[in-house]
Order: structure tokens, then sequence, then C-alpha cells
């Protein structure tokens, strides 16, 4: 899946480049950095959002621990099989989606690469509340962080694939006592509350 902002600063032309290093089976999620190469000053990236861009991501590295360049570009290309991992559709709708997902990325261990792409900044509007959006950005960050530690639990930061065998590593646990109940009753639905990866 290749994602491109349709503000007109990122060139449709990489698309092709962006999708084959993901069919190439060698990453699971590709960056295309307008800092990398210096590509944000040279296609007209206006100082003060450069600044805001640079603080928000050393910032974010630190939280993180990952070394990017940039957490806010907005052309990207993803594998399906990483987006079946996370639950990304109870991400926001708002344009910090982009951060949660990278989080998300960051949470299941997927393989970032970024690489450098020109940039272009013309005349257009942008509607991105800056300063609301830095908020947002920050707040995301440093919840995925405290889950990191086990001070807080997020859903937005579980591996869909790992949790539904976690249950049945001990065959001797009452979760797996349970399961078999629930496998003989069939029910339609089923609410789990509780601890743990399951």
């Amino acid at each position: 899946v290749v994602m491109i902002h349709p503000d007109y600063q990122y060139s449709p032309r990489l698309c092709g480049a962006m999708a084959w290093m993901i069919a190439s089976g060698e990453y699971d999620m590709v960056l295309g950095s307008r800092i990398l190469g210096r590509g944000a000053l040279a296609g007209g990236m206006p100082l003060y959002k450069i600044a805001g861009n640079r603080a928000l991501t050393i910032i974010q590295n630190y939280l993180t621990g990952l070394r990017l360049s940039e957490y806010h570009t907005g052309f990207r290309s993803y594998s399906s099989e990483f987006l079946r991992k996370v639950p990304f559709e109870i991400n926001t709708n708002d344009f910090h989606f982009d951060t949660e997902i990278l989080l998300q990325a960051a949470n299941v261990g997927a393989r970032i690469e970024e690489f450098d792409i020109p940039t272009h900044y013309g005349d257009e509007e942008c509607y991105v509340p800056g300063v609301q959006y830095g908020k947002d950005v920050l707040r995301e960050t440093l919840r995925y962080r405290m889950h990191r530690m086990g001070m807080l639990c997020s859903l937005k930061f579980r591996d869909l694939e790992q949790g539904s065998r976690n249950y049945e590593d001990n065959s001797y646990s009452a979760h797996v006592l349970a399961l078999e109940v629930i496998r003989e009753a069939a029910p339609r639905r089923l609410l789990d509350i509780g601890c743990g990866g399951g």
C-alpha cells in the first residue's frame, strides 16, 4: 500500500520505487524522507516547518528508541502483511494518524527504511493546524513510551498475529480450559476482559 498526501509536495513518480522496496520483502514500511538529503530546504519548505519537524523528530526518536530522520512525511508505503498485524482501524482520523501507525510499526518490530526524496512547496494552502498537530504527536508518542514501560495499556499497540496464541502456550492453564468450554458452546460473539497478550 502506497500512501501519498494530496498536497503536491511529493512526486507520484516514486510510487513504483516505494512499492518495489516493499515487494522485495526486505521492508515492512518505507518512508520517503524530505530531511535525509536536504530535500525539504531545496524544495522550499519554510524554515519554521523544518525546525518544527526536526524538534518533534528528535523528541520522538528519544522516546521510541528509533533513529529516523523524519516522522512526518506524507509519502509512505506499507506491506499488507504489516497492516494485518496492527489495529490501525482504531487510530485517529486526524493528521496524526501517520504518527500512530509508525508507533505501531515500532511496537511490532517492523522493518522500517527511509530514502531521500525531492519535495516541492508552492503556494498551496496548508490545512494542518501546526500547534495542535505537535501536541497530538507528542501525546501519542508519550502514550507509546508509557505502554512500552508497562505504565499504560493501549489497544493501539498490540500485535494481532501474536495475541491469539498467548493463552495456549501452557496446555494446563485455566485459559486453555476456558477456551475448550467456549469452543464447545460455539458462541457467535465473545468479549474477553483481562490481562496479558491474549
